[in-house]
This record gives structure tokens, sequence and C-alpha cells, in this order.
């Protein structure tokens, strides 16, 4: 995963007043992430509140705090466990997550060291 897609989900994780079912909304509507930043308010309205509308318009706070430590985290090591960041839009995404009423946008994976 590049950083720039990486901050694109963690930006709309972190928005303030949109959760998961919001999130879900707003990327079916627009695709991914960086689509739905790229919106205008008026396209954004369509799908969201004004609060929420106006929440996604301004990068969280600690988005660039919470970008640097989970970057990371992805490119760390821990004897020689594979990690990465799985997102709803992945193809790797597990399909009984999906059939869930409230299913997490991301999930944070720690796999474990292949033996030969």
């Amino acid at each position: 995963m590049e950083r720039a897609e990486l901050a694109g989900w963690l930006r709309l994780s972190l928005t303030p007043g949109i959760g998961d079912g919001t999130a879900r909304r707003l990327l079916a509507a627009f695709g991914l992430p960086e689509r739905v930043f790229a919106q205008p308010a008026h396209a954004l309205r369509e799908v969201v509140s004004l609060a929420q509308t106006e929440a996604l318009q301004q990068p969280p706070a600690n988005l660039q705090a919470q970008l640097d430590q989970t970057w990371q985290w992805l490119h760390g090591h821990d004897n020689g466990a594979s990690r990465r960041l799985v997102t709803l839009g992945d193809a790797g995404y597990p399909a009984s997550l999906l059939e869930m009423a409230d299913p997490p946008l991301m999930l944070y994976v720690l796999a474990p060291p292949t033996t030969t």
C-alpha cells in the first residue's frame, strides 16, 4: 500500500463524526477514500449531513502522527512476521466479515512467518 492510499484510509477512519457505516456510504458513492476527499461539498451533502461534510473537508488534527505511526508499523519487523493493512476495498478482505452488519474499514494483520 502506498503512503498516500494509507493516508486516505486513515483520514476517513479518523474524521470526527464519520463512523464505519457513514464511511461505507461514502465509499459506495465515490469509490476509494482519495475520491471521497476530492468531492465538492455539494456532492458530499448528497450522502452525509452538513456537519459531516464540514468534518470531511478538514484533515483530523492527529492524521499525520497516526499516518507516521501506522507506516512505521507496516514496515517494522516482528521476528519474520509480515504486517499489512487490509481495507474494505481489498480483494483479501475476509468475505465472512463483509456479511456482518458493520464490518470494519480496515484490518491490521500480523501474519506469522512462513516455515519451509
